[in-house]
């Protein structure tokens, strides 16, 4: 252990994270659990049960190719058996949220994490992967520092700050987030040619009000667009600048939340994708940070004693690096994965997906095209509806988003040139859905999905380019348009 009031080293200031900021992260962990949790069952049956879009069956077909993807939600299909799993989750969540036996609340939040992920990885977004691999990480670190009940069962530790092959881990994850993101989208000429941001805001999809009245400004979203590129290259790697390590990161953290809570929290919906971020810049937080704000004990160190020389630590330890390891290569592959195919890559393959490691940043480093969704049903007593919308069909007035992050995501693979096969579920899930509270005259005889080309869109709508991507129905005809 290190004398009392001596200063951490420069490793320490780099690579450890104080136990307070662990308690921290732990805390904000069990609560963003909970709003996943929360958020996904608003559309329980669509996503999780045999009545949705994706049965088992299905979801067979569909990722029969894809190595070493498991879900514990695939063992059964009865919905009781599946709110179950959605009630141990919220329970592992609560338990993390209070530092309750934490390291086994956070081993069964990451198991289900995945699980519930992968029972339905159509919709999900580069911040759930994000959650997933902090969610990982953190299961080799202490965070059940005060305030928890864990610690009231345990002496307090001597140590203030943690330094060990996960606090590294982690924060060197972190960083490659950002620097693989960044390396995406400099690659891409929206972003070279300062044009992503604006690009973003056309899409009605995902593009708060205020993003959208931001359109008419071109030349703000430009220099919106320069500073975004700044700030995700500059302040991470600032993050780990061996100078004055402690002072840059007070300004930092509270600058990246303010960069995703604000900039991109108030100009795209993406569900909890700024919540994820912020919260990964929490283990950045320095000792001085809560020393200012809390006060600390002269009689404590401030930074971490020698790691115990016990077998299971160094087991431990070791897992860390490989997996430590595996997460250097995957970002590295990811760049093109076409061109590592042979066995010596296989290696590393197995283990990365295995464990969910697997990753890939491109986040919004090519800004999609603007869209809408048309599905227009012919009822039978001759009237028409839009199911999207559930109201009278009027292809001048589609719905601009989608009910949330989730259905974009799903729709944005089903209208897809890899979507075919998800269609006719996908149909036969509208139809139910709008059958099951109407009359004999009022169920669908057939419906056609369309997807609306509404890239920048002037002028009326009913004009755009249209694809149809599904057509049919209990009596299969087109609907007039």
């Amino acid at each position: 252990m290190l004398e009392r009031g001596s200063k951490p080293t420069r490793s320490e200031q780099l690579f450890g994270i104080d136990l307070r900021s662990l308690a921290a992260l732990r805390i904000s962990f069990g609560v963003l659990l909970l709003a996943d949790l929360i958020y996904r069952a608003i559309d329980f049956r669509a996503f999780y049960t045999e009545t949705g879009v994706m049965p088992r069956r299905l979801y067979l077909e569909t990722f029969s190719h894809v190595e070493v993807i498991w879900s514990l939600h695939l063992v059964s299909t009865s919905v009781a058996y599946q709110i179950g799993l959605f009630a141990i989750a919220a329970t592992a969540a609560v338990a993390l949220l209070l530092g309750y036996r934490t390291r086994t609340a956070t081993i069964v939040s990451w198991i289900l994490l995945i699980s519930v992920q992968h029972r339905q990885p159509l919709i999900d977004t580069g911040a759930d992967m994000i959650l997933r691999l902090l969610l990982f990480w953190s299961i080799f670190l202490p965070l059940s520092g005060p305030p928890s009940l864990d610690r009231r069962k345990h002496a307090p530790d001597a140590k203030r700050v943690d330094l060990s092959p996960a606090s590294v881990a982690l924060l060197v994850q972190i960083l490659l987030i950002y620097a693989f993101a960044m390396i995406f989208k400099l690659a891409d000429p929206a972003w070279a040619q300062l044009t992503a941001v604006e690009d973003a805001m056309h899409v009605e999809g995902v593009a708060t009000a205020f993003g959208r009245e931001l359109v008419a400004h071109p030349a703000l979203l430009r220099v919106a667009t320069a500073m975004t590129l700044v700030i995700e290259l500059a302040l991470p790697l600032l993050a780990f600048s061996p100078w004055k390590t402690a002072q840059l990161r007070l300004a930092i953290v509270p600058s990246m939340w303010a960069f995703h809570l604000f900039g991109v929290g108030g100009t795209m919906n993406l569900g909890l994708f700024e919540f994820i971020m912020a919260l990964t810049w929490i283990p950045f937080i320095p000792s001085v940070f809560w020393d200012r704000i809390l006060g600390r004990d002269p009689s404590q160190p401030i930074a971490a004693s020698a790691a115990p020389k016990r077998f299971w630590p160094r087991v431990r330890a070791g897992f860390v690096l490989f997996a430590l390891t595996l997460i250097v290569v995957d970002n590295g592959v990811a760049m093109d994965r076409t061109r590592f195919q042979d066995p010596i890559w296989a290696f590393f393959r197995f283990p990365t997906r295995a464990l969910a490691l697997s990753q890939n940043w491109r986040l919004w480093s090519t800004p999609l095209r603007n869209r809408y969704y048309v599905f227009a049903a012919c009822l039978e007593d001759g009237s028409q509806v839009d199911l999207h919308t559930e109201e009278a069909l009027d292809w001048n007035t589609p719905r601009r988003a989608s009910q949330n992050n989730h259905w974009w995501k799903y729709q944005l693979h089903v209208s897809g040139a890899r979507g075919k096969r998800l269609r006719p579920q996908y149909a036969r899930y509208l139809m139910r859905r709008w059958n099951q509270d109407q009359p004999d005259e009022k169920r669908v005889a057939s419906l056609e999905m369309v997807k609306i080309d509404a890239h920048r869109a002037a002028g009326a709508i009913s004009a755009l380019p249209r694809e149809t991507l599904w057509r049919g129905g209990p009596k299969p005809g087109a609907c007039r348009k």
